[in-house]
């Protein structure tokens, strides 16, 4: 039986942080074992700032750091979507796909216009990695968070698919935005074949990973470490990334008595190292998706303390089944954490083990069969 050829094209607006991961997971697919060949394409918005990727064949739009923090219906900011509309719309019909996977509210309203006035049989799969009411909520001033929200109503429905990274997102795309399409989740995964993390709690060190972005709350995670090092004058802070907050978040950090103990390393292209050699990471968002990081701590079987927010975390720890979850802002509760890993050997043996046990749930394998059995059914 011959082999059917599937083009994917996967249609992102930046390639850093954890989209980035994901993407990169993607283009996995084309080796992925099947009944069919997947060719996958990447076309994306702009340059990734951090993120190095040698990578010839994916198409960008724009420059690095080419949108805004804040949206509103200025000139500017409508102009900008059309045209990136309209590329979108060229590469389409350059490229001329299979299968579409969009990814998040910008890249998902563009593809979704695209598909109900030009490309209505050309299947669309939309992805949504954030809690979009929370996004709308910081980067979109009023009148234009409501237009979304109606717009986003509408267009989803015309995708052949909706896929969330976890229940909670799905489950606020049916009641809150009353998506009706097939809708289903597909949790992030990470390659089995990762050095486990060997640490005994000896190097006392706090490892967190991500953008130095508000939504990240490293502001939390400074002041909770300040006052365990008071207590364990050898504990070490190590932040992995970067981001608009780097160097207010290191003019900060040299105003406290733990200075000489807290590490920024900027971005870190593989962290496998990093988190070989911690005690525990720590996640303080107070919005998320489904974090990659956390799935990567777990695989390395280190310890986490991370955020009870409405999405992500928690249902990636299983509410604390694998890991302990605090309230978002609570630098005494992240401290008191911090404490009970550093403080018993046998407690942080037992979330060790909780981490391991937790990493099994989530294989990038598992993930990429969901996709490609979605794909090819589609197709």
């Amino acid at each position: 039986m011959n082999k059917k050829s599937i083009d994917l094209l996967v249609f992102v607006k930046n390639l850093d942080g954890g989209t980035g991961t994901y993407i990169q997971q993607l283009k996995k697919l084309g080796k992925f074992t099947t009944k069919d060949i997947i060719n996958v394409r990447i076309i994306a918005l702009e340059h990734p700032t951090f993120r190095l990727i040698n990578d010839p064949t994916i198409s960008y739009f724009r420059k690095q750091h080419s949108y805004s923090d804040y949206y509103n219906l200025s000139t500017f900011h409508i102009s900008k979507f059309l045209s990136d509309f309209f590329w979108y719309i060229k590469m389409i019909k350059s490229v001329n796909p299979s299968i579409i996977v969009a990814v998040d509210i910008h890249c998902n309203l563009i593809s979704s216009t695209a598909k109900l006035l030009f490309f209505r049989d050309t299947p669309l799969i939309l992805t949504t990695h954030i809690n979009i009411n929370h996004v709308l909520k910081e980067k979109a001033d009023p009148v234009l968070s409501k237009l979304l929200i109606k717009l986003i109503s509408r267009l989803y429905q015309y995708a052949n698919s909706n896929i969330t990274v976890c229940k909670g997102i799905e489950s606020s795309l049916k009641k809150e935005f009353h998506i009706q399409t097939k809708i289903a989740t597909i949790y992030h995964g990470i390659p089995t074949k990762m050095i486990k993390n060997m640490n005994k709690n000896k190097s006392k060190t706090i490892v967190a990973i991500g953008r130095l972005v508000p939504q990240k709350d490293y502001y939390t995670i400074l002041l909770a470490f300040e006052k365990t090092y008071e207590q364990y004058k050898k504990a070490k802070l190590i932040l992995v990334g970067d981001g608009p907050l780097k160097k207010e978040l290191i003019t900060f950090s040299q105003t406290l008595k733990s200075k000489k103990s807290i590490i920024f390393t900027g971005w870190v292209q593989n962290v496998n190292s990093l988190l070989q050699n911690a005690s525990i990471f720590v996640l303080s968002s107070h919005r998320e998706g489904f974090p990659y990081t956390i799935l990567e701590a777990m695989y390395h079987s280190v310890p986490i303390v991370a955020t009870d927010i409405e999405y992500g975390p928690s249902e990636a720890l299983q509410h604390g089944k694998f890991g302990i979850l605090i309230p978002p802002k609570d630098i005494q509760a992240m401290k008191e954490a911090f404490i009970k890993l550093l403080s018993s050997d046998s407690t942080y043996a037992d979330y060790k083990h909780r981490s391991t046990l937790g990493s099994k749930m989530f294989s990038e394998e598992k993930m990429l069969k969901q996709y490609n059995t979605l794909i090819t059914q589609l197709v």
